[in-house]
């Protein structure tokens, strides 16, 4: 909202106003009296009578009102009309929402004008897509919202050019094959020709990996000819135009290391900062970076006056120091930006700004560097024309007009200045770009350029013999009770695919290994299954668990049920549950008043039962309210975790629903301790009896709740030495052991009774097992893993043992 006061000393003026805002407008100078109101905007305060002093008018700007000025009109009796104009504004908006990873052929996104203005939309495939896109463009009305479907051809990384009336966005989009699989490596190629002044020239490039451990790259033309080279962590290049020049390097970890012709040696260290030290005949030069702050230091050998000395500090603000020849500091913060200094052609002063007022874009500079300068540079937007207006004030006055122009993937540009004129025009269609350009100031020049850009897939031959993809195939099948599963979905990292009929998947996964889940097929009564894989081994058979539905299906007002049995949970009225199969003892859930029967279920596996409830009401009959159990329920607890349960002040109690491990009688009661089912999901329905009592709890279950914990001591051990590993499980493991890489290391042994199930080990550190460690500042980081498993389950936590001196 803008203050009212204003419209006071610019009443003669329409007062400008965005969409959505409220303006308040005062008139002056009416007679007394009522008055009577039109208006071509809505009003939210009518004026009263008028007296001494203004008159006010409120009235809101709707957010879909069209450029231009609007009405406001005061007639008092008998007087005459007096009217204020309100300037809406245009305002272009556009919102603009898609995924950030497709599967398939197509692209599917939703534009929405949320501006007052039409607005003209183009999109097409930016430089260096991996994705190939029609070019589409489109017109939005205010307020209209279009889902577009854009055909894709290609695989990998999509960048996708969005024009309109406020400029140019960039969108990046991940697309993959569906049902997964590797992503072809291509090769991004481009044939660029110019023809003006000089000879003509002609440009092929090529670049881009030919496997996961080769890449290349390479310039010919008429002015360059390039090739460069990577093989795992080599890397080197040649050039032969338009001079000699060379490079091999080699990097391994964090260090890299490269010799250079014209001769120059470079070494890198990037633990987490960057240090750099460059070599050569000329200089020696040192750099340092951490993200925020970076020092640079050139020594010239011949030349010890040409010292040079560089510190910078990233962020906001940004600050610069540097020496060369002179001291000179500097600084950019907001739309400032400037620079002070002293060198041999003495004091030195830049001090600038940049921003934007209603639309306007500005730049002043202000210099002093043997004399003052001023320099000045406006411009303002007439989509799709951009005017503008650049020059000197000081020491001379100079200036040059131009003219922009953008639509879609024309743009043009038009300059005139004292004694020149220059023009270009611009149309970039990927893959296609053409541009001319012409400059007068005497003589006329033109230069015509273009450029085609392309992708070169690289065939799965040449891939494998050089070292195949990121990722590799793993083999398998799904089964159910011995018969194979068709159309279980497998879904993996990066993709997913289906069984076929005989239950067989193959799919592309991480070349470290992953978890791939297993997902039965619509109307197969099974539970979701994982399987942990690895390229190289395998085929690998994966055994759904059966399970069974129950149907709920209640007379009376009741609420629903408790199926206690394999897993527990709670069942409304009406719903339907897949649990795995077995007996379930189930507890009715009635209302105040009524009560049903608990009934057991009988659920075979692949096979779905309907039950019927009918909750009755309770005859009136006073019976005495017994005293309820003391129980403590465990707050929450993870699959396959040993819960416990304490009932206070009996001497006998029951668990129903769940085997129970052991049962422990003490003075504050009776203690029962259980496990989790492995399959359950969701919540865990307990219930306690005892002394001709019950009591219920809905225990929830987090799978992410860790069911391992490791002690290392000591915490960090020397070559040589050795250290304990103490492994504690949650839940009765039946063996554990350490491993690195997948490879077992140490196996660990039992040690008491648990909970908490403790296992315990020695584990030497061994010359080959610090070798295989990562640098981490000063020490060294082994990466292990520890796995407990109870028959079939087995659960894994990675830790990390530092080795030192």
């Amino acid at each position: 909202m803008r203050p009212a006061f204003l419209g006071v000393a610019f009443l003669p003026l329409a007062l400008a106003a965005r969409p959505g805002e409220v303006v308040v407008l005062p008139f002056v100078g009416l007679p007394p009296g009522e008055v009577e109101v039109a208006s071509e905007l809505p009003l939210l305060l009518p004026p009263g009578p008028s007296g001494e002093g203004p008159l006010l008018v409120v009235v809101e700007v709707p957010r879909e009102a069209s450029p231009g000025t609007y009405r406001v009109c005061l007639r008092p009796k008998g007087g005459k009309e007096v009217c204020q104009g309100v300037e809406v504004e245009a305002v272009g908006d556009l919102e603009v929402r898609l995924p950030r990873e497709v599967h398939g052929g197509s692209l599917r996104l939703l534009l929405r004008n949320r501006g007052n203005v039409p607005e003209r939309v183009h999109l097409a495939q930016a430089e260096g897509s991996e994705v190939g896109v029609s070019p589409t463009g489109l017109t939005l009305a205010p307020g209209e919202e279009r889902e577009v479907e854009l055909p894709l051809s290609g695989y990998g990384l999509l960048r996708l050019a969005l024009s309109h009336g406020k400029g140019r966005a960039l969108y990046r989009v991940r697309v993959l094959p569906q049902g997964g699989g590797p992503l072809p490596y291509t090769l991004q190629g481009r044939v660029e020709g110019t023809y003006g002044e000089g000879a003509p020239g002609l440009r092929l490039s090529l670049e881009g990996p030919l496997s996961r451990e080769v890449g290349v790259a390479f310039l010919g033309g008429t002015d360059a000819l390039r090739l460069a080279l990577r093989t795992g962590p080599w890397r080197g290049r040649l050039s032969l135009l338009p001079g000699l020049e060379g490079e091999v390097g080699y990097r391994e970890g964090p260090h890299a290391l490269s010799l250079a012709y014209p001769w120059a040696l470079e070494w890198t260290y990037a633990p987490r900062e960057v240090y750099r030290l460059r070599l050569s005949p000329e200089a020696l030069a040192l750099g340092y970076g951490d993200g925020t702050l970076a020092l640079g230091l050139t020594l010239p050998w011949n030349r010890p006056e040409g010292l040079s000395l560089r510190l910078e500090r990233y962020g906001d603000p940004y600050l610069h120091a540097r020496y060369e020849g002179g001291l000179y500091g500097g600084f950019a913060w907001g739309g400032w930006r400037g620079e002070v200094g002293y060198g041999p052609q003495g004091p030195s002063l830049r001090l600038g700004h940049t921003g934007a007022l209603h639309g306007l874009t500005y730049a002043l500079e202000g210099r002093y560097w043997g004399g003052p300068g001023l320099g000045l540079a406006l411009g303002y937007p007439l989509s799709p024309f951009l005017l503008s207006l650049r020059g000197a004030l000081l020491p001379q006055a100079s200036l040059a007009l131009g003219l922009g122009y953008r639509e879609g993937p024309f743009q043009g540009a038009l300059s005139l200045g004292p004694g020149r004129l220059s023009a270009l025009l611009e149309w970039r269609e990927a893959p296609y770009a053409l541009r001319l350009e012409g400059r007068y100031d005497g003589a006329l020049r033109l230069a015509l350029a273009g450029s085609y850009a392309f992708r070169l897939p690289v065939p799965e031959p040449v891939t494998l013999a050089l070292g195949g993809y990121e990722t590799a195939p793993v083999e398998g099948w799904v089964e159910v009770l011995g018969r194979p599963v068709a159309g279980a979905r497998v879904v993996g990292k990066e993709g997913w695919g289906t069984t076929d009929g005989e239950g067989r998947f193959r799919l592309h996964v991480a070349r470290e290994g992953e978890v791939l889940r297993i997902d039965p097929p619509p109307g197969l009564l099974a539970l979701p299954g994982e399987v942990r894989v690895r390229p190289g081994e395998g085929p690998y058979r994966v055994a759904l668990t059966p399970a069974g539905a129950a149907r709920l299906l209640c007379e009376g007002p009741g609420r629903g049920a408790y199926l206690l049995g394999p897993v527990g949970l709670f069942l409304a009225c009406g719903n339907r549950a897949v649990v795995p199969p077995g007996t379930y003892r189930v507890e009715p859930v009635a209302p105040k008043g009524y009560r049903a029967e608990g009934v057991s279920l009988e659920l075979p596996p692949l096979a779905e039962e309907k039950l019927t409830l009918t909750f009755a009401p309770i005859p009136e009959e006073r019976l005495l309210e017994a005293r309820p159990l003391r129980v403590d329920w465990p707050p929450g607890l993870a699959p396959g975790e040993v819960g416990e349960v304490l009932v206070r002040d009996v001497a006998e109690a029951e668990l129903q629903g769940l085997p129970l491990l052991r049962r422990e009688k003490g003075e504050e009661g009776v203690r029962l301790l259980f496990q989790v089912p492995w399959e359950a999901q969701g919540s865990l329905a307990l219930l306690v009896r005892a002394d001709g009592k019950e009591a219920r709890r809905l225990v929830p279950l987090d799978p992410t709740r860790p069911l391992l914990r490791v002690e290392v001591s000591p915490p960090r051990a020397p070559v040589g030495g050795e250290v304990e590993v103490r492994l504690f499980a949650r839940f009765p493991a039946e063996g554990a052991g350490v491993y690195l890489e997948g490879e077992r290391l140490l196996p660990l042994s039992p040690s008491g009774e648990g909970p908490p199930w403790t296992f315990v080990g020695k584990l030497p550190v061994t010359e080959e097992v610090a070798a295989r460690a990562t640098p981490l500042g000063n020490l060294r980081a082994l990466g292990l893993e520890v796995r407990a498993w109870q028959g079939e389950r087995e659960v894994r936590r990675a830790f990390r043992l530092l080795i030192g001196l």
